[in-house]
């Protein structure tokens, strides 16, 4: 065993210190207290597996770390203060030493992972930073797919409270995978997302959450409506200036008219084919029908409209009757949806999270609604030109 202190006095002088942004410290056998100081420019500490009692990084610069490994020493127990402070951290490897709550981390907005599995932190699951994508309760080392890491050897430790709160919803955000057929028996292996479960969770138990983001989620709700309203009002000009000019629903009747006459007339003589007649006749019909399709789009678009002063997304203070259920009713909405319209439905995952656990539908289906008419106006407009239009053209 090799004085932790000493090793580090000796391989890295103070003159050199400065320089240093990686501090590998990691498999040494180091024992005992060890003091970090100097390193100002450090910005990756590793220190795991060794035999470190006491560790003091107070010294490092604040804004400058952003990965602290401190798994498998022995160190004595402490809570996460020591990290407070380090507000541009990404990730915190720790270990059975640490226990009490995630609280100190709530202002670390920066952090993308924490090890929870395998400690005794307990609680504070609601002041996870929610940039917080990776808690260890996932065990990636699996050949074939994700699978939960919560082993007996841990049901006695604090970690096991956070994870019975977060269970459901890793189940809830799992999807399968086909693997391989074994005497047509299909074998499916489990993927676990640990984002979407910790999203789940946020959603559907903490009423703080949601509150912070409704100015945020209502800026997205007029932003996505006024786009929509400006395609409604270039496809508005198109039919204006380059449709309804055609004057289809006098043309075409009368255009059929005069094809049933000259198909009249080839039979009469017999001679000829009256085949291409009768094909322009459906098109004509076809052309017709879309005309009175569009022009009953046009006004169910017009028909839709959201007060834009007046969106306010309450949240009522009984959030089992809010929330309960939000997500589960998201992920049978979106395997229900098609893709077209998939990219309005998760314009914003959050906004249709808050949509459902508020009971607020009102305005997502009014966005909805209006992004389905405005797909079928453009495929109706299209249809009738006879070429494509780009998402901002009114007129060539």
């Amino acid at each position: 065993m090799v004085n932790a202190q000493a090793i580090v006095d000796q391989e890295y002088p103070r003159e050199i210190r400065k320089k240093i942004k990686n501090l590998d410290l990691s498999n040494k056998n180091l024992e005992g207290f060890l003091k970090l100081e100097g390193f100002s420019n450090l910005e990756v500490l590793n220190c795991s597996n060794n035999l470190l009692t006491d560790i003091d990084f107070s010294d490092l610069n604040p804004e400058k770390i952003k990965e602290i490994d401190l798994k498998n020493n022995k160190l004595s127990t402490r809570n996460l203060t020591c990290f407070s402070k380090f507000v541009n951290l990404l990730h915190i490897t720790v270990d059975i030493s640490f226990h009490g709550s995630l609280e100190p981390l709530k202002n670390l907005d920066n952090l993308f992972s924490i090890t929870i599995a395998g400690t005794n932190i307990d609680s504070g699951l609601e002041y996870l930073p929610v940039s917080v994508h990776y808690t260890g309760f996932i065990n990636e080392s699996s050949s074939f797919g994700l699978t939960l890491s919560q082993p007996s050897s841990c049901e006695n430790l604090g970690s096991q409270k956070i994870f019975a709160q977060l269970e459901e919803y890793f189940t809830l955000t799992s999807y399968s995978r086909e693997r391989f057929i074994v005497l047509d028996d299909s074998v499916f292996d489990i993927f676990y997302n640990e984002k979407d479960a910790l999203e789940a969770w946020r959603v559907e138990n903490i009423l703080e959450y949601r509150k912070k983001n409704y100015e945020r989620l209502e800026q997205i709700i007029k932003r996505e409506f006024h786009y929509l309203k400006s395609r409604l009002t270039k496809l508005e000009e198109t039919f204006e200036q380059q449709i309804k000019p055609l004057d289809l629903k006098n043309l075409i009747p009368q255009q059929i008219k005069e094809r049933k006459a000259e198909i009249t007339n080839i039979l009469c003589i017999g001679k000829g084919t009256s085949a291409h007649l009768h094909d322009e006749i459906k098109e004509m019909r076809r052309k017709l029908s879309d005309y009175k399709k569009l022009e009953q789009y046009l006004q169910g678009a017009r028909n839709l409209n959201i007060d834009l002063e007046k969106i306010r997304l309450i949240c009522k203070e009984d959030k089992n009757e809010i929330c309960k259920g939000a997500y589960k009713e998201l992920k049978r909405m979106d395997e229900n949806e098609t893709n077209m319209l998939r990219r309005y439905k998760k314009m914003d995952t959050k906004l249709h999270y808050y949509e459902i656990a508020l009971k607020e539908f009102v305005h997502g289906t009014t966005i909805l609604e209006l992004a389905k008419h405005i797909v079928e106006i453009q495929k109706l407009t299209q249809r009738i030109l006879g070429r494509r239009l780009t998402p901002g053209s009114s007129k060539k």
